[in-house]
């Protein structure tokens, strides 16, 4: 498990840059954009017969939740989870979340400090659903994510260039942000 309290010498964790953080709490590239290291995982489990179908039968943990960080320049590309993903914001630039779904059409989530502007400080990604981030500013943003069951690789996937496709025909007035995020 990362400690976010771990000593780095004298430093105040605010005045900490996004290189203090990826060494601090041993991250490596996500492999969709940003940096990533697990936090916690479930020492107990759940029987893949007790999840929904989509789970494809697999036993999971009860919960994990890892450490996300994303500078600027760089962009959580998009993907799809089998579960919820909570977001939890610690600190840094805000960060805005964009999420596409069949049901629920466009949205944009803006993780951040001052709930004037219309942050929040945790929110969430919905299942089945695709999703990215980036950057509302310059510098990096520390976040958080919880996911339940457990995550396991086989609960994400990227899109392929068809679904890339049919989410800029499905969502035209996204079409530069959907191809942004998908790496293109």
């Amino acid at each position: 498990m990362s400690d976010i309290g771990a000593s780095a010498g004298d430093a105040d964790p605010g005045e900490l840059d996004a290189k203090d953080w990826i060494k601090r709490l041993d991250m490596s590239p996500s492999g969709v954009g940003g940096w990533f290291a697990p936090a916690m995982v479930s020492d107990e489990n759940i029987a893949g017969s007790a999840l929904p179908p989509r789970f494809g039968g697999g036993d999971h943990s009860l919960y994990s939740s890892n450490w996300y960080l994303l500078e600027a320049g760089e962009v959580l590309q998009l993907h799809t989870l089998k579960q919820d993903e909570l977001w939890f914001f610690h600190l840094g630039t805000p960060i805005r979340l964009h999420v596409f779904s069949q049901e629920d059409g466009y949205s944009e989530t803006g993780f951040g400090p001052d709930p004037e502007a219309g942050q929040i400080l945790h929110g969430a990604a919905p299942h089945s659903t695709w999703f990215g981030a980036e950057l509302a500013g310059p510098g990096f943003a520390l976040v958080s994510c919880s996911l339940s069951p457990g995550y396991e690789s086989a609960d994400s996937a990227k899109p392929t260039e068809e679904e890339i496709g049919a989410l800029v025909s499905e969502f035209p007035g996204q079409a530069e942000l959907i191809r942004r995020l998908a790496g293109g």
